[in-house]
């Protein structure tokens, strides 16, 4: 409706202008704002997946997503919600430990949260199994897979203050405690033999096992994002800040890489690649910012020398930038007017293995999944 009203008035204001001008009158419908957001508009699908999709996780050769219920991409191309879906009203979080094959869902029941209720589902069986909580800290409110151990943050009663770090690893059926803080768990993952856990107000922290993190020193200060990276043999733990600060980790636990871009961070992370480029996907919002439909979302591009090492040129998608240099959409019009409007907290690059086109997949805080197919983002 918009679309066909702005057009119309436009058209009619045009007329108007050309009838009482008298004289020469050059307009240039592409210089017209109006004219450049219809030409770049994207015509929306109706969504599959609609709400604040959970984060993106894969477990073999299937991705899942999470809102309300459970939905699968596998090897058909296309999402479709799962028939096992765990007990309780709402999943809020997933996760996956791809060493053990177990996919985990937190739950809720009512809308009210007094904390999430943990359950895990073998890969290629029916059911799924309650993982207790034995804990002081009864409020389970995030959970991250990390190889062969879910990691979840809980707290207190009602102190988010008051939290501590609880691990299942391998085939245990319930949860243990481990470190104890002021701050809730932000993210979790598994880097060539260690585990590396991000503790709000606390740090980074890396062990060899899931216990020893509670005695481990803090490497960082705390990102909102680890993701596991490797090109031609080469392999980093790319972790960021919520301020923008982007670091890369080489095995052994040593920083190689450090910048601050200076932007909000939402938590959304992933690594894209075409031909000699290789880019780090960094979801972006605004300080305190609410699901706002606003022209500075979306993420920003970051490019990295795998070779080196190092961090290279901070852009937002479809930017000119040096010759040769891929981008992962085809145009930042195009972009901008789509995705780039909708805060995004989680995106994932689709392995081949599950689909040959390897689509990007974005779940937006209140917009639903979208996808960037053919280098162009829609909903999916």
């Amino acid at each position: 409706m918009k679309k066909t009203t702005a057009l119309s008035l436009t058209l009619r204001n045009l007329g108007l202008l050309l009838l009482l001008g008298g004289g020469a009158l050059v307009v240039s419908c592409s210089q017209d704002p109006i004219f450049y957001t219809i030409e770049n508009e994207t015509q929306l699908k109706d969504p599959v997946i609609s709400g604040g999709p959970t984060k993106i996780v894969a477990l073999n050769n299937a991705l899942y997503v999470a809102s309300g219920g459970i939905y699968q991409y596998d090897q058909g191309g296309q999402w479709h919600k799962m028939g096992s879906q765990p007990p309780g009203d709402k999943v809020i979080d997933l996760a996956a430990t791809a060493a053990n094959g177990y996919l985990y869902a937190l739950t809720i029941e009512g809308a009210k949260f007094t904390g999430g209720t943990l359950y895990r589902k073998k890969d290629g069986e029916d059911g799924w199994e309650l993982i207790p909580n034995g804990s002081a800290y009864n409020r389970i409110a995030v959970i991250f897979g990390a190889h062969d151990t879910l990691f979840a943050g809980a707290y207190r009663d009602a102190s988010i203050d008051s939290a501590v770090l609880l691990y299942a690893q391998g085939a245990a059926a319930e949860l243990s405690a481990g470190r104890t803080s002021n701050g809730l768990l932000k993210t979790a993952a598994f880097f060539e033999g260690d585990y590396y856990v991000s503790i709000e107000k606390q740090g980074l922290f890396a062990a060899a096992s899931p216990a020893e993190l509670s005695g481990a020193d803090s490497l960082c200060e705390s990102p909102m994002g680890l993701l596991t990276i490797e090109r031609d043999g080469k392999k980093y733990l790319a972790a960021a800040g919520s301020g923008g600060t982007v670091r890369l980790i080489k095995p052994g636990r040593t920083i190689v890489a450090e910048g601050d871009f200076g932007f909000y961070f939402t938590g959304a992370i992933a690594y894209w690649e075409e031909d000699a480029t290789s880019l780090l996907l960094l979801g972006r919002g605004i300080i305190g910012g609410n699901s706002t439909t606003y022209y500075t979302y979306g993420y920003y591009e970051l490019s990295l020398d795998m070779e080196r090492g190092t961090l290279g040129a901070f852009m937002s998608p479809g930017d000119s930038r040096a010759e040769g240099m891929s981008t992962s959409v085809s145009s930042n019009a195009k972009y901008t007017a789509s995705l780039g409007t909708h805060v995004v907290n989680s995106l994932y690059w689709t392995p081949a293995a599950i689909d040959p086109a390897m689509p990007l997949f974005a779940a937006t805080q209140r917009d639903g999944l979208w996808s960037c197919r053919g280098k162009e983002w829609n909903v999916e």
